[in-house]
């Protein structure tokens, strides 16, 4: 999942790379289904993604829960006191993933159930994309912190909370073949990011 590969995998391979530093990684992004698909026949050792759908091919070694913001210029009104109201955010213009994303499908049905309707202006699954639409066009995206955690930190941009009546929580499930004996890198890798994970939970 791109709005994990940065802030996690990044800093996870940066390390394996220095202590293995005959390992080579082939590293992909696309949506839940194509991390499965690829773990069925076979063409990947491991799956970083939101919401994995069930497979037999397929073991989720560790799944976390992670918040999702409202990501947001520092001036938008969605920042001001109100300003993350239900009423509010169905006026406001959003860039989103398109619907094959487990992010936008859990998105359209939280807002349903809180009696809200977020319809996107752009719809982008481009991590940069989102971030350039959100610094250029005003829009809000909605991603983890840790996606963002560099706009964050310099104030280009800011992390608002949902309101409480639509929380939006994604699972991040880490994957693996089920009945796949794992390389010894692979195996080492897996452990790596088990660790990772924990540490971003707590």
């Amino acid at each position: 999942a791109e709005g994990v590969a940065s802030a996690i995998l990044v800093p996870v391979l940066s390390a394996f790379a220095g202590r293995h530093p005959h390992v080579r990684a082939r590293l992909r992004t696309g949506t839940a289904k194509d991390a499965v698909r690829a773990i069925e026949d076979a063409s990947c050792d491991i799956a970083l993604t939101f919401f994995a759908p069930p497979s037999d091919a397929v073991t989720v070694a560790q799944r976390i829960w992670l918040p999702q913001f409202i990501i947001a210029p520092p001036d938008h009104p969605v920042t001001r006191p109100g300003g993350a109201s239900l009423t509010a955010l169905a006026g406001y213009r959003w860039v989103l993933p398109g619907p094959d994303f487990g992010l936008r499908t859990f998105l359209d049905r939280a807002a349903a159930e809180a009696g809200c309707r977020i319809v996107p202006t752009f719809e982008a699954s481009s991590l940069d994309l989102q971030r350039t639409l959100v610094a250029q066009a005003g829009a809000l995206a909605v991603l983890p912190r840790a996606a963002v955690a560099d706009e964050l930190a310099t104030g280009t941009m800011t992390a608002v909370p949902f309101p409480e009546t639509m929380p939006v929580e994604t699972s991040l499930d880490l994957c693996v073949p089920a009945d796949r004996q794992p390389s010894f890198a692979a195996e080492r890798l897996r452990r790596d990011l088990e660790t990772a994970l924990k540490r971003l939970r707590t």
